[in-house]
């Protein structure tokens, strides 16, 4: 931790800046992320107490791709900035976090509360007072310890001390320290600021600056449906916000993948509609056209119960493979129907015989073809 240290090992890699240290590990395909967790949280635990004093407590989150923010909005108006800040994480972010679905609400571009403490060196050196004692004089005023119990009739009433600092100008009466009958207080040596912290990130709509919500949703959850859920929410909200002020939704993942479901559902329809064309045009025979058109509906039905025993959703993904074997399907009809309606037109014989014939003939290589095209998307999966 005291320097910057990249690549420890292949599957560890830490990297330290000023005031942090984030720590990547890889683990195996096929490994429980659940268990990797866990096995790190384990392996960090006894050495927590080894970091130094002023150390926050180590965050263990896992890396997932799918964890990216779904849904950004931007709350601005004419207001304070620390005002809007209080404003935003009260009535929206902390109603926001409610929300089915949702696994966490990053702010950007806030403004939060800061009392700052500027301490006078010279006024420090004269008193004898040490920056330690400022620190452990503030401590001790900010803590609410248990103050018994007592006996009213039937009831025992649980007691606690109230130690918390409730207005700005209470910091100023802090004791640090009595000598010779005189008492220093924490407004003899500092000056107390009720400000903001230092601002390090920005967020503006139209040149604006405002104050940004990035939404993420839990792992396995439905995109759609979580931003949909956050936006039926929103609106509800806004009509309890202030009336200066006003929402933006700045970037909307939901939007995309709606767009690229429709587009893939479109590309499915036409090529199904252009395949049956091609049929007509070279059989010239309305029934043929017919069945080889029926034929990929019930291909993609009797895909959607394997889809579902094994746990598959409707995505990106998983319409284009449908887009993509709808080919196949169709392939695979014309070449049966073809060798169905010689029988039938060559042979002169029945049609349902024609069916039996002509497709125990084939069928072993239309299989094999359609196996052989499996094989090679294989390595996709």
């Amino acid at each position: 931790r005291r320097c910057a240290r990249r690549v420890i090992r292949p599957a560890l890699r830490a990297n330290s800046n000023q005031g942090n240290t984030n720590v990547d590990v890889s683990f195996i395909l096929g490994k429980d992320m659940d268990v990797a967790v866990q096995d790190v949280r384990d392996k960090i635990g006894p050495i927590v107490n080894q970091f130094g004093r002023d150390a926050s407590a180590p965050v263990i989150q896992k890396s997932d791709p799918d964890s990216g923010a779904v849904l950004t909005v931007a709350i601005y108006g004419d207001r304070d900035f620390k005002e809007l800040s209080e404003i935003v994480d009260e009535q929206i972010k902390q109603v926001l976090e409610t929300t089915s679905g949702v696994a966490e609400i990053e702010f950007s571009g806030e403004r939060r509360r800061q009392i700052q403490i500027l301490l006078n060196a010279d006024r420090l050196y004269a008193y004898g007072v040490t920056v330690d004692q400022v620190r452990n004089a503030i401590q001790r005023q900010n803590v609410e310890i248990p103050g018994g119990t007592f006996i009213s009739g039937p009831s025992q009433i649980a007691l606690r001390t109230l130690g918390r600092l409730s207005n700005v100008p209470d910091f100023n009466r802090i004791i640090l320290s009595q000598r010779n009958g005189s008492v220093v207080t924490l407004g003899d040596v500092a000056r107390i600021v009720d400000t903001v912290r230092e601002p390090n990130s920005i967020a503006r709509v139209d040149g604006k600056n405002s104050v940004a919500l990035s939404i993420r949703k839990q792992t396995g959850t439905n995109s759609v449906a979580v931003v949909q859920a956050v936006l039926a929410r929103l609106e509800t909200i806004k009509e309890t916000l202030p009336k200066d002020l006003n929402v933006a939704i700045r970037q909307n993942q939901a939007t995309f993948i709606e767009r690229s479901i429709d587009d893939i559902q479109h590309h499915l329809i036409y090529g199904s509609l252009l395949a049956s064309l091609v049929v007509l045009f070279f059989l010239r025979n309305i029934r043929t056209t017919i069945i080889a058109a029926l034929a990929i509906p019930v291909s993609l039905i009797g895909t959607f119960i394997v889809m579902n025993i094994f746990g598959l959703t409707l995505n990106n993904m998983t319409l284009l493979a449908l887009s993509l074997a709808t080919g196949i399907v169709i392939d695979d009809a014309i070449v049966v129907l073809e060798n169905i309606f010689r029988y039938v037109e060559e042979k002169g014989v029945s049609p349902r015989q024609a069916a039996s014939e002509a497709t125990a003939e084939i069928g072993l290589a239309v299989l094999a073809t359609t196996l052989s095209l499996d094989v090679i998307l294989l390595p996709v999966v």
